[in-house]
């Protein structure tokens, strides 16, 4: 008698993994799962089209070029290559002349993502607007900052949202040490949620996480040990604080970190990269704003 068990790694639920778990693990062995190959895409693909159905349209997923598209599409992800292959077949049961994969449309992944955010519920998609403002890579504690007054100090109600989240496979957990991060799943569903937000509401959440990055900086800076969610640098913060200010509304803070990353960068003889600063900041110089000349000082 062989038994499978699948589930998702126990750190994602447990901060300390219950021993009968322990247990149950020792007893068999694990298998740790990875994205799918180009060949295990092209057979899942398949599988959920059907054999009769390729039989019939065998231009829908050819050899070579279908594996390759899905793998690239889907991220090696079972959830997005099942859900292209799907579309696919449905395609096929409606219309006389099949589509192949490579004449799916170039917003397809961009629908995929769109459709299945619609049918979170609004504190999920809350966080993921949060989230995707962060990056691919975000912690619970500037996530949880990150949130509307109303919800911040409901970390249960944020923890419930994020299992939510893990499940819909939308995004992922790791722990490193004692370091906790999460990740979404895909760069594309990060960059499609992102870009759902209006301008206005990307632009307030960058500034909170500038100046959530700028607080933790002067501390690191204060104290000789300080729990940070990530093993960063001072240039590391320093750069991440510039890109938070120059995606808000807050001019006076782009210019000042463009001046200081722009004297960074000479005194480390970076010279293209100085220009680029400099040149961002004539930018801003001449911009429709008259009262942003004022603020720029260049030497």
């Amino acid at each position: 008698l062989m038994l499978v068990v699948s589930a998702r790694p126990l750190e994602e639920y447990y901060e300390t993994i219950p021993q009968e778990f322990v247990s149950l693990r020792e007893m068999g062995t694990t298998v740790e799962m990875r994205p799918l190959s180009e060949s295990e895409c092209l057979e899942l693909g398949r599988a959920v089209i059907g054999p009769e159905t390729l039989e019939a349209h065998p231009d829908v997923l050819p050899e070579g070029s279908a594996a390759v598209l899905l793998q690239k599409s889907g991220g090696g992800n079972p959830l997005f290559v099942r859900n292209i292959a799907t579309t696919l077949r449905e395609e096929l049961a409606t219309n006389k002349v099949p589509r192949r994969l490579e004449d799916l449309p170039a917003g397809f992944f961009h629908d995929l993502i769109v459709s299945r955010f619609d049918a979170l519920e609004r504190m999920e998609q809350t966080v993921l607007k949060a989230a995707s403002v962060i990056g691919t890579t975000f912690s619970m504690r500037l996530l949880l900052h990150m949130l509307p007054p109303t919800s911040r100090d409901k970390r249960s109600d944020l923890h419930g949202a994020l299992l939510k989240l893990i499940e819909a496979n939308f995004i992922s957990r790791t722990v490193v040490g004692k370091t906790e991060r999460f990740n979404f799943v895909h760069a594309a569903v990060q960059e499609t949620i992102y870009k759902m937000m209006l301008t206005d509401q990307r632009q307030h959440l960058h500034e909170i996480c500038a100046a959530w990055y700028e607080r933790h900086y002067r501390c690191a800076q204060r104290c000789v040990a300080v729990s940070m969610p990530y093993s960063m640098n001072s240039m590391t913060y320093a750069s991440l604080i510039m890109h938070h200010w120059l995606r808000g509304a807050n001019v006076a803070k782009k210019v000042l970190h463009l001046q200081r990353a722009a004297k960074r960068a000479r005194e480390t003889f970076a010279h293209e990269e100085a220009i680029q600063h400099l040149l961002a900041l004539v930018g801003l110089a001449f911009g429709k704003d008259p009262g942003v000349a004022q603020l720029v000082s260049i030497r």
